[in-house]
């Protein structure tokens, strides 16, 4: 951000109000120590100064600036300008019936549809405080250079510190996704008997890959990157078709399923799929293979094609044991909610201890829909058995 001080103090300037322009010059590379020593001779003119780069200038500049990745961009970032819950609904599609002419009483008869709903409501509200000495700042406003580097630091370590929570947050709503979706299968299967097909989770063989849990590594076969291709690839057009989806909660012991229900039909379209794999895995593989299965140019790779951080979904423990890794998953690329409900920056100068504060809050909320495909990637655990096995 090479000499853009002078612009930003001469925008937030225009934008200050009168009384401001009249007692605040307009910045130049000489007079600069003037504009700053004018700034903070003055709570308010230093109130107005610093709200004005947070609320107005900052978050243009954060955004061309270097800082926290969000591999999560592929999900939508939504904006909840009213309230702080979000009600989603799915009705069943009606059933067929066959039509001889005849007209009967059953006409007058009710025939309600089978709705589902779920709520997703704001659940995080944070704020970031910073302390500036007033030393520091005149120290900054001395040449164009030291205050763009001190703007940069403000700027970028709050962002950096709101891109970093957000990334913890979203990973381990991810991960407990991952976990909601196995146990409940597991639960819904102890309790029928039966194979639960309408919940679904890739179980990758033990002959194909195993996690080492000692090393924190994925062991793959020789042969096992192809044929992990082709399980992806198996799962991926699977969901295409209309198929039911399964949905409940595991109590705290484990034991019950809770507000169980099953959509009637639900479908990914390809072009809706998101893969999302750990980066050892993603080397191990072939990535081009891959952007073709998923009829994707090299360019929407990256679009796509997520790079989840390795471990960062962590493992799923039956019982106290770790029985599976979670490698990552397949999802509807709309079945990962993330929004904002409101966003402020604020700033007060002590003129007794002569420092500013400065306040950045963040409210929104983050949640995986349990209407849409979600398809997580287990890959077993090795064990002493599977060892002896595999010698």
């Amino acid at each position: 951000m090479p000499n853009q001080s002078l612009e930003i103090l001469n925008t937030i300037r225009s934008v200050a109000g009168e009384d401001y322009q009249n007692r605040i010059p307009e910045a130049t590379r000489q007079n600069i120590a003037e504009v700053g020593n004018t700034v903070l001779a003055y709570k308010g003119y230093t109130n107005t100064f610093f709200t004005e780069l947070l609320n107005r200038i900052a978050k243009v500049v954060v955004e061309k600036m270097d800082t926290m990745e969000d591999i999560y961009a592929v999900f939508e970032d939504a904006k909840l300008p009213f309230g702080e819950a979000i009600q989603k609904i799915f009705v069943d599609i009606p059933k067929a019936k066959p039509f001889d002419g005849t007209a009967t009483t059953e006409m007058l008869e009710q025939e309600k549809p089978v709705i589902h709903v779920e709520y997703t409501r704001v659940d995080r509200k944070i704020f970031y405080k910073q302390t500036i000495s007033v030393a520091q700042i005149k120290e900054a406003f001395l040449t164009p250079e030291k205050l763009d580097d001190f703007i940069r630091a403000i700027t970028e370590s709050m962002a950096t510190a709101l891109g970093y929570d957000k990334y913890i947050m979203m990973t381990q709503n991810l991960a407990n996704h991952c976990n909601y979706v196995v146990d409940t299968k597991a639960v819904a299967e102890a309790e029928s008997g039966q194979t639960n097909t309408y919940l679904r989770a890739l179980v990758v063989p033990a002959t194909v890959a195993q996690y080492d849990a000692t090393n924190k590594v994925i062991e793959w076969s020789v042969t096992g990157a192809k044929a992990f291709l082709k399980l992806i690839r198996t799962l991926s057009r699977s969901l295409k078709f209309p198929h039911p989806l399964s949905y409940g909660n595991v109590n705290e012991a484990g034991t019950a399923l809770e507000n169980a229900g099953t959509i009637s039909v639900v479908r990914t379209p390809i072009s809706k799929q998101v893969c999302a794999l750990e980066v050892s895995t993603m080397t191990e593989i072939d990535v081009d293979a891959l952007a073709v299965l998923f009829h994707l140019e090299k360019a929407e790779i990256e679009t796509r094609l997520l790079e989840l951080e390795d471990g960062g979904l962590g493992d799923h423990e039956s019982g106290n044991a770790v029985d599976y890794h979670l490698g990552g998953f397949i999802c509807n690329k709309d079945s990962v909610e993330r929004g904002t409900s409101f966003e402020d920056t604020d700033s007060f100068k002590n003129p007794e201890g002569q420092y500013v504060n400065l306040w950045n809050h963040y409210w929104g909320y983050m949640a995986v829909s349990k209407f849409k495909d979600f398809v997580p990637i287990l890959f077993p655990v090795k064990t002493a058995q599977s060892e002896q096995e595999g010698d």
